[in-house]
């Protein structure tokens, strides 16, 4: 919990079962996979190239993305709920479940007010 990297380059790296709160990870390059499996992400920071990141059964409540890219990044099996800076997530793939939710993402992320 609570820790704070920067990674000029990642690749072949898999978390799982992990508390990742309040934490700030960027990212200047990845190859190959980065997985997170059955992980949390309370109020923590994803900045950076996201490309081939799995989120599989993971928490993404309070989660702030600021991707420079998301090239095949797997969200569909994350939940998404509370999730913030979707809009930087261009290339990332949910699924069809997910619409409406990211729906409601991407409106307060632009700045709508949904009543």
């Amino acid at each position: 919990m609570g820790w704070s990297a920067q990674f000029e380059r990642v690749e072949d790296v898999a978390f799982t079962d992990c508390r990742l709160d309040y934490c700030s990870w960027v990212t200047e390059n990845s190859s190959g996979l980065v997985l997170f499996e059955g992980c949390t992400f309370r109020d923590a920071e994803f900045g950076g190239r996201m490309d081939k990141f799995i989120f599989r059964g993971c928490k993404l409540a309070g989660v702030r993305f600021d991707a420079t890219s998301a090239v095949q990044c797997d969200l569909r099996d994350a939940e998404i709920h509370g999730m913030h800076g979707l809009a930087t997530m261009r290339g990332a793939r949910i699924g069809l479940h997910q619409a409406s939710e990211a729906g409601v993402i991407l409106a307060e992320d632009i700045g709508l007010s949904i009543e």
